[in-house]
């Protein structure tokens, strides 16, 4: 998971996301949240997967891929008003 989060985000942000990656999934690609539906190893809402993989360059990738979920949450990250805050853990 360090390689693929080292790779999509910056340098600054890496300890960060792995943090984040952690408590959201303890880095299982298919964690699912049964309550909110949220899945993968950054936990993304059902609702905003399509999007964020589409503009991590991931179109029709499924949310357990773990490169697609890493990548869409850095571009979330970076390019969504809710940065950090999209994730339950802020790592």
């Amino acid at each position: 998971v360090r390689a693929l989060v080292s790779h999509y985000f910056k340098p600054a942000d890496v300890n960060r996301a792995m943090r984040v990656a952690w408590c959201e999934s303890m880095f299982d690609p298919k964690a699912t949240d049964h309550r909110s539906g949220a899945v993968g190893i950054f936990k993304h809402l059902p609702k905003y997967w399509a999007e964020r993989a589409e503009k991590a360059g991931f179109p029709g990738a499924s949310p357990t891929d773990p490169e697609a979920s890493v990548a869409a949450a850095a571009w979330a990250v970076y390019n969504t008003e809710g940065g950090w805050d999209i994730f339950a853990c802020k790592g």
